[in-house]
């Protein structure tokens, strides 16, 4: 659910955002004290139709079957640059559409869709 972290410590932050067994999955922002950085986490709706995995970077990537599925992508939006960021976790998927949500159990009857998804993950 939603949540606020605060460490007021030098490398400390103050995250607010939606949170999953104490883990941050987005939307969030983030600060930290000491230094000011600013952090953003959002959440992307994705369609691929690849077989390959969604973490390869291919110029020619093998044709496959329609997949759809969510991410969190956590980028740097103020301070230095983050040789870790931008960041991508995947929050479903990537699956064929009809199964969005079953492998996690998110999604009720009638929002069998990534927009249903995201309006279930982010309380609307």
């Amino acid at each position: 659910g939603w949540g606020h972290w605060r460490d007021d410590s030098f490398h400390g932050e103050c995250l607010r955002g939606l949170w999953s067994h104490g883990v941050p999955i987005g939307p969030f922002v983030s600060r930290e004290y000491g230094s000011g950085y600013t952090f953003a986490g959002i959440r992307v709706a994705f369609v691929m139709c690849r077989a390959d995995n969604w973490d390869k970077n291919l110029m020619f990537p093998t044709p496959g079957p329609l997949k759809v599925g969510v991410a969190t992508v956590e980028c740097s939006t103020s301070g230095a640059f983050f040789q870790r960021l931008p960041r991508v976790t995947m929050i479903e998927g990537p699956v064929e559409p009809l199964k969005l949500g079953e492998s996690t159990g998110r999604v009720s009857p009638g929002k069998r869709s990534v927009a249903g998804e995201m309006e279930s993950a982010c309380g609307d």
